[in-house]
């Protein structure tokens, strides 16, 4: 990895998630950094610890702080269930995060680093949301919490095109799904994500 001040290629990558669209390169000269599809790495465990911790560092403009730390809480609890480690929140200590979530303009819609540094960059130019499913179904939103779903799977080790199509590690992002009466269905953890974690990480013991 480069200095701050010089163009980073990234390890995981993730840009241009609307309409189903594969992902692809861009130059964000804002946060020094060249996303490149060319940087995708193979599988790899990237904590040997229990516990790892985030932060937020600011927050989504359409989306309350509350609402955007539920979003993050919620799609780290997926990873948790299926492997074990834990995340916990240190936003409001003097604690030193192991996974910073930053929300700054960028010309890349979101994008993650693997250690040293790990960090998720959300754009805040583009439309987020959450518990307003509407927003979602209409498109012109981005479900905050799918997107970090995807993007922690990034920070677990785990890269782009690690699952057959509609798992949430998957190179295409899925548009968004409804059940027979229209109502919107959060994304969740598939069989091949599950799979690709728990092959780095191990099971979670059963108390």
């Amino acid at each position: 990895m480069e200095k701050l001040g010089i163009f980073i290629y990234l390890w995981v990558i993730c840009s241009n998630f609307l309409n189903s669209d594969a992902l692809s390169g861009c130059v964000d000269r804002k946060h020094n950094v060249v996303v490149s599809k060319a940087a995708i790495p193979k599988p790899r465990r990237v904590w040997f610890k229990p516990v790892v911790t985030y932060a937020f560092i600011g927050y989504a403009q359409d989306v309350p702080p509350v609402e955007t730390e539920e979003a993050i809480k919620n799609a780290f609890a997926q990873w948790s269930s299926v492997i074990p480690l834990t995340f916990r929140d240190v936003t409001k200590t003097e604690e030193k995060p192991d996974i910073s979530f930053i929300f700054s303009s960028s010309i890349c819609r979101v994008y993650a680093f693997t250690i040293p540094g790990s960090r998720t960059v959300f754009n805040t130019n583009t439309r987020w949301a959450y518990r307003d499913t509407s927003k979602i179904l209409s498109r012109e939103y981005l479900d905050l919490n799918s997107i970090a779903l995807h993007e922690i799977g990034h920070h677990l080790g785990i890269p782009d095109d690690s699952g057959r199509p509609g798992s949430i590690m998957h190179m295409h992002f899925r548009r968004p799904q409804t059940d027979n009466f229209g109502n919107y269905l959060r994304p969740l953890l598939q069989p091949d994500d599950i799979e690709n974690a728990q092959a780095l990480y191990g099971l979670v013991k059963k108390t």
